[in-house]
């Protein structure tokens, strides 16, 4: 709510407080990191996606957003990987070509060339 609100702080401190409860909470890490990478903290944003794809390796949408951190960072290959796990889980969830797919493909391709 406060997110939506447009308190984008106080829904990272609400985040926080959730995974103070429960570390593991896959989803609160998720929604924590996009909300730094939104505030600026791209590196703590990353990292906090990468233990979020370690503790639920089928999370496509984590593996996107990890892309778009790491490509932000520079890590192009590390990037790449994400993409292509992304495209790999959303093509066996059978998701047809949707704009984030789309998108992922075109990503893809420029950071291959």
């Amino acid at each position: 709510m406060a997110y939506e609100a447009g308190d984008a702080g106080a829904a990272a401190r609400s985040f926080d407080a959730a995974l103070a409860l429960d570390p593991e909470q896959t989803e609160a890490r998720y929604n924590l990191a996009r909300i730094l990478h939104e505030l600026g903290d791209v590196e703590m944003a990353a990292s906090e996606l990468r233990r979020v794809v370690q503790m639920s390796p089928d999370f496509a949408d984590a593996h996107y957003n990890l892309a778009t951190a790491l490509e932000h960072l520079g890590s192009q290959r590390q990037a790449v990987e994400h993409l292509r796990r992304y495209m790999a889980l959303a093509a066996d969830g059978g998701e047809e070509l949707t704009p984030w797919v789309e998108e992922a493909l075109a990503r893809l391709e420029r950071l291959q060339a």
